[in-house]
Parts: structure tokens; C-alpha cells; sequence
């Protein structure tokens, strides 16, 4: 719902371990009303995005849905 956050798992991250300090890009496939804002590792392979629903407009106070989107990423272990 508007103005709400959401956590995620990515899985599939290859070679990301658990602890590993991650950076997350968003693509252009999330929609501009969609705000990371936070990224870490919680096993090996995944990646746990936390996302911010922005409303656009005042009128906007309904669910929205990112679909299945992609994201670029980095790590330091």
C-alpha cells in the first residue's frame, strides 16, 4: 500500500555469502514510485531488498506490485 515498505529475497545471487556487504541498483524496470532502501545478505546466493512504495499522487493509496524485476549488484566480503 502507499507509503509502505516491503522486504524481498533475490535469489540466484552467485557468489554473494551470507555476511557479505552488498550495493543494489535499481534498473530501469522498477518503477519510478519504488525507492530502495536497504540491501544485505542473509545466506548464501540471497540477497534481501527492502523497498519503499512512493506514491506518485495523493490518490494513489492503493497495492502495487513490482513484478518480477532485476537489479544490479556488487559485494565486498
Amino acid at each position: 500500500t502507499a507509503s509502505s515498505t516491503g522486504m524481498v529475497s533475490c535469489s540466484g545471487a552467485t557468489g554473494v555469502v551470507s555476511g557479505d556487504r552488498v550495493f543494489v541498483q535499481a534498473t530501469s524496470s522498477i518503477s519510478d514510485n519504488f525507492v530502495i532502501q536497504a540491501a544485505s545478505t542473509t545466506a548464501d546466493t540471497v540477497i534481501q531488498v527492502d523497498i519503499l512504495n512512493v506514491p506518485t499522487t495523493t490518490a494513489d493509496s492503493g497495492t502495487d506490485d513490482t513484478g518480477v524485476r532485476s537489479f544490479n549488484f556488487w559485494a565486498v566480503r
